[in-house]
C-alpha cells in the first residue's frame, strides 16, 4: 500500500507551484482515508501480540515538503486544516507530521508567524502549542506566559515550561499553585515525572515538610529520578516514602537501592515472592 501510494504522489513532484490547492486537498484526503482504514479495521501489521499500525515516514517527509514550499498565507491556511485534521486522527501514524511543525517554517518567518498567532483569535490552541519551542527564542518573559497559560490543559509539559518561567522570576508561590491545580493533589495521580522534579524543588524554596514533599512526589511520579531528587534536596527518602514506592513500582526503588550501594535493603527487596520476574532476581 505505501509503494503503490508513494508512486503515484511522486508523479507529481515538481507540481507542487502550479497545482497546490489540488494537492494539498489530496494530501488531507490521504489522511482522512488511512484513518477511516484503521477504523474499519484495516492497515495493521498482523504481528501479535504487539500489533504494528500502517506508519509511512516517506509519506510524512512529502507532506513536510510539501507545507514547507507553500508562500506563507496559503502555507498557514492549509496548515489550519491539516492541524484540525489531525486531532482528529484516532492513532498516532501521523506523529512525525505533529512533531515537525517547526521545519514548516524558516528562522526569518517567525515574525511574521507570531503576528499571526497574535492577530487571529481562531487560530487553535494545538497549533500554538506545536510551534512553541520554534517561537519561544523570540518572545519576551510576558509573552512566553500568555502563551503558556493557554496551553497549559494541553499537556503538563507547557505546565512545567511555565512553572520553570516563574521560578526564573522566584515565583515560586506561583508555581506551585500551578502545579498542584494541574495534577488533582488528592487522587492516586501518576504526573509527568519533569514536572514532579519541579514540585520538589519549589516545596524546598518554600521550606515545605520534607516528609511530606517526598511522599506527595512518590505518590504522583515514583519513578528513581524522583526519590533521587527526593534525598539531594531533603537528604533523605524516609520509611513511608520506601513503603510508598515498593508498593507502586518496586524497579525503582530496587535501582535506588543499587545506587545507594544499599545491597543488603536490594537483595531483601528482590527477594519478596511476586515481586519481580525471575531474569531480575
Amino acid at each position: 500500500m505505501e509503494d503503490t501510494l508513494m508512486k503515484n504522489l511522486l508523479k507529481l513532484k515538481g507540481l507542487e507551484q502550479k497545482i497546490q490547492n489540488e494537492i494539498g486537498e489530496i494530501l488531507l484526503y490521504i489522511i482522512s482515508s488511512i484513518n477511516d482504514a484503521f477504523n474499519e479495521g484495516y492497515l495493521y501489521l498482523d504481528t501479535w501480540p504487539e500489533d504494528t499500525l500502517f506508519e509511512s515516514e516517506d509519506f510524512c517527509d512529502y507532506v513536510i515538503a510539501y507545507v514547507s514550499q507553500l508562500p506563507f498565507d496559503q502555507r498557514m491556511n492549509f496548515i489550519l486544516q491539516l492541524d484540525e485534521m489531525l486531532n482528529r486522527m484516532s492513532y498516532d501514524t501521523f506523529y512525525t507530521i505533529e512533531n515537525s511543525y517547526p521545519e514548516f517554517f524558516m528562522e526569518s518567518e517567525k515574525g511574521q508567524l507570531i503576528e499571526f498567532i497574535g492577530r487571529n483569535q481562531l487560530v487553535p490552541e494545538t497549533l500554538v502549542s506545536r510551534v512553541y519551542d520554534f517561537l519561544a527564542p523570540g518572545l519576551n518573559n510576558s509573552e512566553k506566559e500568555t502563551i503558556l497559560l493557554k496551553l497549559t490543559n494541553l499537556d503538563h509539559t507547557h505546565v512545567a515550561t511555565l512553572c520553570e518561567l516563574y521560578m526564573e522570576q522566584n515565583r515560586y508561590q506561583e508555581s506551585y499553585d500551578l502545579i498542584l491545580n494541574t495534577i488533582a493533589p488528592e487522587a492516586d495521580y501518576y504526573a509527568e515525572e519533569k514536572l514532579i522534579l519541579i514540585y520538589l524543588e519549589v516545596a524546598e524554596k518554600l521550606g515545605h515538610d520534607p516528609a511530606k514533599s517526598g511522599i506527595n512526589a512518590i505518590r504522583w511520579s515514583p519513578t528513581l529520578d524522583v526519590l533521587m531528587k527526593v534525598k539531594k534536596l531533603f537528604g533523605s527518602v524516609d520509611d513511608k516514602a520506601e513503603a510508598l514506592i515498593r508498593e507502586r513500582s518496586p524497579g525503582a526503588l530496587l535501582s535506588f537501592y543499587e545506587k545507594e550501594q544499599r545491597l543488603g535493603d536490594a537483595l531483601t527487596l528482590v527477594m519478596e515472592p511476586g515481586s519481580f520476574i525471575d531474569s531480575t532476581r
